[in-house]
């Protein structure tokens, strides 16, 4: 007798199936080649090890019984600066996994660019030496350096007699820099000093000599 039920019951599940349209699924009253999945809701799978690449979601419309699975754009969100690049520093960015809210960082590299003080001179430059001018950066703290050429201008002290000059023969003088200390020796000509002229005395006129009792006659 029960085996004669189970039977029937059979041949009826055969039947129906026979008698349901073609792709019509067992149990669900739509086609999925033509159900709109009003139903159908999508739920986001998690995973244990997340890739932060994508979302995946599935779903299953429970009028036809078709299943899907979809994925969106990378998990990453926007790179956003948490520290400023600055002449001498790197920077930092910073993004966050929307799925597993891990954060992922990179280097900005350093600009490069010093905002210098003014040149200030720390050394002047003399006549024999060169001087020296630096300026700071105001953010960094580097500090950068120039030389100031030497001005060879010297401060010459008085001329001074290494060797007198002869009538015939040159002497040689000297004159040394009160800031440097560098001397200089030229040489100067002889100059023979001629002995001076004696002005002959003039000759006295000689007085007439007159004979006794004549006088001398006067002019006239």
């Amino acid at each position: 007798m029960k085996l004669k039920r189970f039977a029937a019951l059979l041949l009826s599940l055969l039947m129906l199936l026979a008698s349901a349209p073609e792709g019509l699924a067992i149990g669900y009253p739509n086609d999925p080649a033509t159900c709109p999945h009003t139903n159908a809701k999508w739920t986001e799978v998690s995973y244990a090890s997340c890739d932060h690449k994508h979302h995946y979601y599935c779903r299953l419309c429970p009028d036809c019984g078709s299943s899907g699975i979809e994925k969106t754009a990378s998990a990453w969100g926007s790179w956003t600066t948490t520290k400023k690049a600055t002449c001498g520093a790197e920077g930092t960015q910073e993004r966050t996994c929307s799925i597993c809210g891990k954060k992922g960082t990179k280097a900005i590299a350093a600009t490069g660019k010093h905002t210098w003080s003014k040149w200030e001179t720390t050394k002047k430059a003399t006549c024999g030496d060169e001087g020296i001018q630096a300026r700071t950066c105001s953010v960094c703290g580097k500090k950068e350096t120039k030389a100031i050429a030497a001005t060879g201008k010297h401060t010459w002290g008085k001329w001074t007699i290494v060797k007198k000059a002869t009538a015939t023969k040159a002497g040689t003088r000297k004159h040394t820099c009160s800031v440097c200390g560098k001397t200089e020796t030229v040489s100067y000509k002889a100059t023979a000093t001629p002995k001076p002229t004696k002005t002959p005395k003039p000759t006295a006129t000689p007085k007439p000599i007159l004979s006794p009792g004549r006088r001398p006659r006067g002019p006239g």
